[in-house]
Order: structure tokens, then C-alpha cells, then sequence
């Protein structure tokens, strides 16, 4: 798609249309970056949220737990073959992943405290300020903010928020993009999230808030 838009900004450019022939040059970087981030967002699609943040659903109040745990069910299934919930909620399009409680607090372990409980769940949109590097325990500390989508901009007055994800997402994490989902904060201050329905690029348009 991106390399279809770039012909055309060059053929327009040719004909000497000024309104993008003057503006090439930052047409062109703005191609490119919807180059990187559409790739990104396509395969955060199919990774979100991570294994970290679905052990914690898993076992501290999460959609998971309300789902699989409450229901009775020791498991949960990360995803459908055909990446369709039927929800609109974003879930990974490989093989179906099977993840005890057992294992989940394994993954866990060292990380959350065994006592944590849940103390405050809200949907939120969150900001991509910083992915950081990856630390002892193998997850990389991403740094959010609560974004505004009326007014455009991180909330003020809000402290900015440290999530963690595996390798593979942290790789396709980018500063400024807008991801959709439920926040969890637990007793001893660790942050998660699930129900994740859409992750936005960095320059999605101002009007996509008039869209809900």
C-alpha cells in the first residue's frame, strides 16, 4: 500500500502539481514511517498483549481470570485459528497457546508479589513514551502515558506508567504509538494490561476520535 501512495506522490510530483512537489520531502518520510508502523502494528496484532501481562490476567482479576478461572476452566486459550473473537478485541493468529496457573506464576515469579491483588482496572488509551532495554528477568519496561484522544495529548497530572513485555513486542514498540486496553494496577505497583482492541500508529489522524 505505502509503495502505491509513493507513486503517486512522485507521478504528482512530475506533473508538477506544487502542492506536492513542494512538499515531497516530508511526504516521502511520512511514507516511510507508514511503512515501519503498519508492519509494527500488523504483528503487535498478533502478539498483544504478551505472555507477561496474560499470567497476571490470568491470576489477578483480569479478563482471563473472569473468563477461564471463575468459569472454572485451569486454562486459557490466548486464540482462535481464526484470530476472530467476535469482539473486536485484538488476539494473536498463531497456534492456540495453552497457559496453566501453575505456569503462570511461575512466569511471574520474583517479578509480582505472591499477596498482590488487583486494586484498579480502567480502559484506557495509553501512549508509547519509552521502550527500555531488556532487564534480568528477561521483559523489557515499557513507559506509557494516559493519552486524551479529544485533546490529542498525554493527560497532565498523571505518572507516567512502566509495563512490561517480552522481547518480540518490545520489538515492535514505538514511541508515540496509542494503544487501546484495559489497564490493571496491582498491590505492590506492578501495571498490566488485556483486552487490548486496537494499537494506533504514531501519526494516526487527528479525526480517528470522531470515529467512536
Amino acid at each position: 500500500m505505502t509503495s502505491v501512495v509513493q507513486r503517486w506522490l512522485n507521478a504528482m510530483a512530475s506533473a508538477d502539481i506544487h502542492e506536492v512537489k513542494d512538499q515531497l520531502e516530508d511526504l516521502t518520510k511520512f511514507v516511510d514511517c507508514a511503512r515501519e508502523e503498519l508492519l509494527a502494528s500488523r504483528a503487535l496484532a498478533n502478539q498483544m498483549p504478551g505472555m507477561f501481562n496474560a499470567a497476571c490476567s490470568l491470576l489477578y482479576a483480569g479478563e482471563l481470570h473472569r473468563v477461564h478461572v471463575e468459569s472454572g476452566l485451569p486454562k486459557w486459550v490466548l486464540a482462535d485459528r481464526e484470530n476472530s473473537r467476535g469482539d473486536g478485541r485484538l488476539m494473536p493468529d498463531h497456534l492456540v497457546q495453552d497457559l496453566s496457573l501453575e505456569q503462570a506464576r511461575q512466569l511471574l515469579s520474583g517479578i509480582v508479589a505472591d499477596d498482590a491483588r488487583c486494586t484498579r482496572s480502567r480502559p484506557v488509551d495509553l501512549l508509547v513514551a519509552s521502550v527500555g532495554a531488556c532487564g534480568d528477568d528477561g521483559m523489557h519496561k515499557v513507559s506509557v502515558g494516559i493519552f486524551d484522544r479529544q485533546n490529542m495529548m498525554v493527560v497532565e497530572g498523571e505518572d507516567s506508567i512502566v509495563l512490561r513485555f517480552e522481547a518480540d513486542l518490545a520489538a515492535n514498540l514505538i514511541s508515540g504509538q496509542v494503544i487501546e486496553a484495559t489497564l490493571y494496577t496491582l498491590s505492590d505497583g506492578c501495571n498490566y494490561i488485556d483486552a487490548v482492541t486496537m494499537v494506533w500508529p504514531s501519526y494516526s489522524p487527528l479525526d480517528y476520535v470522531n470515529m467512536y
